[in-house]
């Protein structure tokens, strides 16, 4: 398939737009992405949470059973407001 959208540091292409944001924050070395455990940087979201799954254990909910959003930099175990 076609592949406009060129890396100007190296060979690499895509077909979207989106996957060349991605592909570029390896040649910056930015991960956005913190793990909530262990600070660990990802450059996806999906990977961290799937870090925090395999390393950590993380469920996605907390004890009564609902779930939690973990947004960047927040325990999930800490609930605001109680």
């Amino acid at each position: 398939g076609e592949r406009p959208f060129q890396c100007t540091l190296c060979e690499k292409a895509f077909n979207q737009k989106s996957a060349l944001k991605v592909h570029m924050k390896r040649h910056t070395g930015e991960r956005p992405y913190k793990c909530d455990y262990c600070a660990m940087g990802f450059t996806q979201k999906s990977n961290m949470k799937l870090h925090m799954k395999r390393a950590h254990g993380y469920t996605g909910t907390c004890h009564s059973g609902t779930a939690m959003s973990t947004d960047e930099g927040r325990n999930p175990y800490v609930l605001l407001g109680e």
